[in-house]
């Protein structure tokens, strides 16, 4: 990675969703603190077309994080439904550090609890002591990788 002063180059997660709100709120139940909300009604988009902020619940941007790592995220243009096939939000973590571990479980026991699907248990597996999957209600699959 490349560091400018203090501040440290990186890639962010950004996902698009027909109705972000519904996705941040759910987020939140999973754990995840939301950061930024920026919608259509923020005085910085005062001069578009009124057409286009009719909808003034529209994300424009929003961010939230989830293990201190910043995840950004919008509403799709129009509110068009998102096919999250495909898409997938990988967390790796120390397999041998007790506090990573309980986090982790408590993170897969809140996604089964609020009825996210299981796609695989998290358990050994031939590349890691400890490795599971879900999908969201919103088609991302989170996958849970020790190290």
């Amino acid at each position: 990675m490349k560091k400018e002063g203090n501040r440290m180059i990186c890639s962010v997660p950004y996902l698009n969703f027909q109705y972000s709100l519904e996705a941040l709120a759910f987020y939140e139940k999973l754990g995840a603190t939301i950061a930024t909300v920026t919608k259509m009604s923020d005085p910085m988009f005062a001069d578009m077309p009124d057409e286009e902020r009719a909808n003034s619940e529209f994300v424009m941007n929003a961010s939230f994080t989830i293990f201190d790592q910043l995840i950004y995220c919008s509403d799709s243009w129009g509110n068009q439904p998102v096919d999250h096939a495909g898409s997938n939000l990988c967390f790796t973590f120390d397999q041998n550090n007790d506090e990573d571990i309980a986090q982790i479980e408590l993170l897969f026991a809140k996604a089964e609890e609020l009825g996210c699907e299981i796609t695989m248990p998290l358990e050994a597996v031939e590349w890691s002591e400890r490795f599971g999957m879900f999908r969201d209600p919103f088609g991302v699959t989170w996958l849970l990788s020790g190290e």
